[in-house]
């Protein structure tokens, strides 16, 4: 298992003495030191503690992968709720929402994914609440899962896949969207590669998670040149933070360098933190809720700030 999505496991973590991990490496460090639920239970908790007191952040989404190889007999129901205690733990003590993601790693086959979703079908939770696709996108076009996207579609499962972040094209997008049904894009900064697509993402105001860090390879300028463009394109981005606890960062930390770096202006901030809102996979009311208690939280934060 890991809180953090494969697919941006693509470079390097630094060790103290100046040399250089694989991030794949430092994932199967963590998943080997994982032995018992209340291992799962407990990084779980950190999450959402980490994100609550770093950011203030309101509700979560983690991307699970397969059960730790070192507690088979767990299987995946069992990991789940050794996950869902931990979320339940943190949406008592600190106010938040959470919901996982069953992640599928594209560097696998179809009939794999498609195991992967029949597992979710097999043992519904509704903490549970859709699939994502990570791990390099190169090593595995978004077509190949076409089956388990469609799968899970039809049982009212939302979609996400990481796309156009490593291969330079805006195709596996619009595959994404219209053979995988995906509900919203995470990355995408290639899609600006296209002035085609381009125009039909800004119409559709599809849904994009931009995140300036995560690899050290991420902390280059062309990504946040990429995320400047799609915001200037009027793309409907939102900020997310990834990997926090690897790539040291926090939500609040993108949306400085959304600040300082990119120039974003305080009307912006404010429609993408509600397109976030918007973009979650929380039931309806739940979204509406939260909806309004952040846009009243926000206007009266300005009305001290700003007057």
């Amino acid at each position: 298992m890991s809180s953090w999505p494969r697919g941006l496991r693509q470079d390097y973590s630094l060790d103290p003495a100046g040399g250089r991990y694989s991030l794949f490496q430092v994932s199967d460090w963590v998943m080997q030191s994982l032995t018992e639920p209340a291992d799962l239970t407990r990084i779980t908790y950190e999450a959402f503690e980490d994100a609550h007191r770093a950011s203030n952040t309101r509700h979560l989404e983690l991307f699970i992968d397969d059960v730790p190889p070192r507690m088979p007999e767990l299987g995946y129901a069992g990991a789940v709720a050794a996950y869902v205690e931990g979320i339940r733990a943190a949406e008592r003590d600190f106010g938040m929402s959470g919901r996982l993601v069953v992640g599928i790693d594209r560097s696998k086959d179809g009939a794999y994914a498609v195991a992967r979703v029949q597992q979710i079908l097999e043992a519904p939770s509704p903490y549970v609440v859709g699939i994502g696709m990570d791990n390099l996108e190169t090593a595995g076009p978004p077509e190949r899962f076409a089956e388990a996207y469609q799968l899970a579609g039809a049982h009212g499962l939302k979609r996400t896949a990481h796309s156009s972040e490593h291969a330079p094209v805006a195709i596996n997008t619009v595959t994404c969207l219209d053979v995988l049904g995906c509900d919203r894009i995470d990355h995408g900064y290639f899609v600006m590669e296209d002035d085609a697509v381009i125009a039909r993402l800004r119409e559709d105001q599809t849904l994009f998670t931009g995140i300036f860090t995560t690899s050290r390879r991420s902390w280059r300028p062309w990504r946040r040149a990429s995320i400047k463009a799609m915001i200037d394109a009027v793309l409907n981005v939102i900020l997310a933070s990834d990997d926090p606890g690897m790539f040291p960062t926090t939500l609040a930390n993108e949306y400085r360098i959304a600040v300082d770096e990119l120039g974003v202006d305080r009307a912006w901030l404010r429609r993408s933190a509600l397109a976030g809102v918007d973009a979650c996979w929380l039931p309806e009311t739940e979204k509406a809720a939260l909806k309004e208690s952040m846009t009243a939280e926000i206007e009266a934060l300005e009305q001290e700030l700003f007057g």
